[in-house]
């Protein structure tokens, strides 16, 4: 017996029980800004990203997975910004490594 049977044997017996605690439930509304609207219809809109017949990178042994820590709000602004792109965040950063290092002399690109 899994930890959700008797939840299940309750829903199957006795739905009315659940009705009182699904019709208390709020509702919630959210307002947000015609440009906020604007950006969400065209991300909605976009065509989803092509799948590269090579690896992913996650099985490409070229590449390696690393951590780092920039702000959340730099973070919404690239995630937003590659989401109707053809790069992908790890993508735009590894251009932006390149570019440092290529400037600092510690890579020719």
């Amino acid at each position: 017996m899994t930890r959700f049977d008797k939840l299940f044997q309750t829903v199957k017996t006795h739905p009315q029980e659940l009705a009182p605690e699904l019709e208390e439930s709020p509702v919630v509304t959210i307002a947000i800004s015609e440009p906020e609207t604007r950006q969400i219809a065209h991300i909605l809109k976009a065509e989803p990203k092509k799948i590269s017949e090579s690896l992913a990178k996650s099985k490409d042994p070229n590449y390696v997975r690393t951590t780092i820590y920039i702000s959340k709000d730099i973070h919404r602004h690239l995630k937003i910004a590659t989401m109707d792109g053809e790069d992908d965040m790890s993508d735009v950063i590894e251009s932006l490594v390149k570019t440092w290092l290529s400037e600092n002399k510690h890579l020719d690109v």
